[in-house]
């Protein structure tokens, strides 16, 4: 069994992988600075909607939403990988009073807490060597979980995979919660988001 394998497939169906180089900064193109007088619930909602369709998993709405309309490798809560289902289970946040202005911007602070994917994978390829000790002692004839190239059978590694992590998720599952500063700017007449460094850190699951 090659766990680096397995690893990297992991990490990929957890995503949150997300390209932030043209959301840095609002540039040139942005609409004058926000008036004081103005109301700030178009801030406000842009930052709520924002949020929600993370929690939600909905890509669409959530990159309609990012400043230069970034790419968000995610997944709806209705995915079937163990990985995701776990991610969204711990999924939750929390706005900390309304939109304030800084400069010309506006911001909102939210705090984001989060499944730490570490906490989950760090005792994974133990679990799993364990696991299929057990099952080679058991076995009547352990040769017949081998393949022809000396490497365990797909349909046994699976399974056992699957039950490792299950049992990292019951049992090892840590959270992590951030504080995290949304800065939102009205582009083209829409109220768009730029995630800070925090936040782009929790949808990875803490995974640098």
């Amino acid at each position: 069994m090659k766990v680096s394998k397995f690893f990297a497939a992991l990490f990929a169906l957890l995503g949150t992988v997300i390209t932030v180089g043209s959301i840095l900064f609002c540039f040139a193109n942005r609409d004058a600075s926000p008036n004081l007088g103005d109301t700030t619930r178009g801030a406000n909602a842009c930052a709520e909607n924002f949020m929600a369709a993370l929690a939600a998993g909905d890509a669409d709405t959530a990159r309609s939403l990012l400043y230069g309309g970034a790419e968000l490798d995610i997944r709806g809560r209705d995915n079937a990988d163990p990985i995701w289902q776990a991610y969204y289970d711990h999924f939750q946040y929390a706005f900390s009073g309304d939109s304030y202005m800084t400069g010309t911007d506006f911001y909102r602070d939210v705090s984001v807490t989060t499944l730490d994917v570490p906490s989950v994978t760090s005792g994974l390829s133990l679990r799993a060597k364990t696991l299929l000790t057990a099952q080679l002692e058991q076995a009547e004839d352990p040769s017949a979980l081998y393949g022809e190239d000396d490497q365990f059978l797909p349909e046994v590694v699976d399974p056992i995979m699957e039950q490792a992590f299950s049992d990292a998720i019951r049992e090892d599952a840590a959270v992590q919660t951030r504080s995290c500063k949304l800065q939102l700017c009205k582009s083209d007449g829409r109220w768009q988001v730029i995630p800070d460094a925090n936040l782009l850190l929790a949808l990875a699951g803490g995974v640098n």
